[in-house]
């Protein structure tokens, strides 16, 4: 997941953070963004259980209860997929 949004970020011209592999180093990317205010192309970190996931947002669902982002490495593809609101750590822009 991190490796595709290094990518994402290279071809934005913008600089991936150190070690941008693991999804945990892009907390610190940008700059933070409430996750209220999220906008599609924000980077979200997300968090299930002991591992972080690295996505870009594209919206929330009416109750705010799910986010969907769209990454890498979700279900061995790039695809948008639907995580729990509750488990993003950062929004980034």
């Amino acid at each position: 997941c991190g490796a595709f949004l290094a990518y994402v970020a290279k071809r934005s011209f913008r600089e991936p953070p150190d070690n941008p592999n693991m999804a945990r180093s892009w907390i610190r990317f940008g700059r933070p963004v409430f996750a209220r205010s999220a906008q599609r192309g924000d980077v979200v970190v997300i968090r299930s259980g002991r591992r972080f996931h690295v996505s870009l947002f594209d919206h929330f669902d009416q109750r705010r209860q799910y986010v969907y982002l769209f990454g890498g490495n979700q279900s061995n593809r790039v695809q948008l997929s639907r995580y729990r609101a509750s488990s993003v750590v950062a929004v980034r822009r």
